[in-house]
């Protein structure tokens, strides 16, 4: 992305460090990437202001203070996650219950009063949404617009007491760059299951 996009290459000029795991900016800011599947000694020693952990549900439980320790000078302390879960014995499950749990909600506009939206029937995403050619209301079975100016980010989550983070449940339903006849085909023919959790 660095190498491909103009206005990132402005930010990150092949002259300054180049390599896999290590982008320097001109302003001389820095990425580093590192991996921690088994230990995270790779991780010792950095310092950074943000931590962005990918496949967070494959990091062992151990490894994400040593991570996060990264992070411990910084005055931002920025932190994402970001994985699927796959079962409901790792990380990223027991992060989740500690979140906001924030799901998609997209209103109908069919039910109720024309302009009270509050008369509205939402729709939170899931299996009940998934029509012949896109995403239709689980009440009426007509199409939804995923990128419906109203549509907006819901708190499901239990409440404030104990919350640590936000977070945001994106299922493919609702990505503008979903291959519509791939997912119907990934429904028909995963195990519910696979499907639950790879799709939704």
């Amino acid at each position: 992305m660095l190498e491909t996009c103009p206005a990132l290459r402005t930010w990150f000029p092949n002259n300054m460090t180049d390599n896999v795991f290590e982008q320097k900016a001109i302003n001389r800011s820095l990425i580093t990437l590192r991996y921690a599947f088994l230990n995270a000694d790779r991780c010792r020693g950095l310092s950074a202001d943000g931590i962005f952990i990918d496949e967070f549900q494959d990091i062992l439980l151990d490894n994400i203070p040593v991570i996060l320790a990264a992070a411990s000078h910084s005055p931002f302390k920025y932190y994402v996650y970001s994985g699927t879960p796959k079962s409901e014995d790792n990380p990223i499950q027991q992060y989740h219950a500690q979140s906001t749990q924030n799901e998609w909600a997209i209103p109908c506009e069919r039910h109720g009063t024309p302009k009270d939206p509050g008369t509205w029937h939402w729709n939170i995403l899931d299996e009940s949404n998934i029509g012949r050619e896109g995403i239709i209301c689980d009440r009426c079975g007509k199409p939804l617009n995923a990128s419906h100016p109203l549509a907006t980010w819901v708190r499901t989550g239990p409440p404030t007491d104990g919350i640590q983070f936000e977070g945001f449940r994106i299922p493919q339903l609702m990505v503008p760059w979903v291959d519509w006849p791939e997912l119907l085909d990934n429904y028909k023919n995963f195990p519910r299951a696979q499907f639950m959790n790879e799709c939704l």
